[in-house]
């Protein structure tokens, strides 16, 4: 095996890298997701305060917005940071993505599997 190989490396080369350029178009797509800060923490008089960021994004521009969610990841998160973005952003792209949110399914009682991510379609 190892002299096939050697000598198919002489007669062809290293192999060639394979690249897909991602095209994202203006009003195609939106993406969020929730992120936490690690190394450090929020205290308001003394008490810590349990939050993290809901962050989204536009494809195609890179215009971005975060939100300060207090808490950890809810729907009622989700859906409050995406209006909010939307509102701020003025318009809504034809679909939004983001990951698969344990928010979104915790409540099913197992008989819905999570899926890889959860799309939005603008109608």
């Amino acid at each position: 095996m190892q002299r096939r190989t050697a000598k198919w490396k002489a007669a062809h080369g290293k192999p060639k890298e394979v690249m897909f350029k991602i095209q994202h178009h203006p009003g195609e797509m939106g993406q969020s997701d929730f992120t936490q800060l690690k190394g450090f923490s929020v205290t308001v008089q003394g008490e810590t305060f349990h939050h993290i960021l809901y962050h989204y994004r536009l494809s195609y521009s890179g215009w971005q917005y975060v939100q300060v969610i207090q808490g950890g990841e809810s729907f009622i998160g989700l859906s409050q940071g995406l209006q909010n973005a939307l509102s701020a952003c003025g318009g809504v792209p034809k679909t939004h993505r983001t990951d698969s949110l344990s928010a979104a399914y915790r409540n099913t009682g197992g008989r819905n599997p999570p899926a890889d991510s959860v799309v939005f379609h603008s109608v």
